[in-house]
């Protein structure tokens, strides 16, 4: 199976930034496991990093030609974006959404709302890189 897994602003940051919320393992050590445990599952990953929302807008409207599932985490615009939704939303593969931190255990309250998750995908919030692993397991059935 081709996933494409498509992170938004400031996940490249993971292992810098916040690492009390996000970890001390960069994101790109935490991406180079994932990648080589998925090939022993047959599944073949590409990540791609995007800031822009258009961009991302853009980049989930192309996926279904290309991949055949979609593993989501739009970082803190997942808080904001209507037209991050409405792609989700008229995409015609499986889509997962994952957030690394436990956003409704945060502080900031409008961090508990998650706009994409509007888009009726399954959400997984809370377990840092091993949600892309659960999402996975999901979108593959093992």
């Amino acid at each position: 199976m081709k996933i494409l897994v498509l992170e938004g602003p400031n996940l490249n940051m993971v292992g810098i930034r916040e690492t009390e919320t996000y970890g001390g393992i960069s994101s790109s050590d935490q991406k180079s496991s994932i990648d080589a445990w998925a090939k022993s599952k047959c599944t073949s990953l590409t990540f791609k990093n995007i800031s822009e929302e258009g961009s991302i807008v853009d980049c989930i409207n192309d996926s279904a030609g290309n991949f055949e599932a979609l593993i989501i985490n739009p970082g803190a615009l997942s808080h904001s974006s209507f037209s991050i939704r409405d792609a989700l939303k008229g995409l015609a593969i499986p889509v997962v959404e994952v957030h690394l931190s436990a956003v409704h255990s945060r502080n900031e309250s409008w961090r508990k709302q998650l706009i994409t998750a509007d888009a009726g995908q399954p959400v997984i919030s809370g377990f840092g890189f091993e949600g892309y692993k659960m999402a996975i397991r999901f979108l593959t059935n093992s």
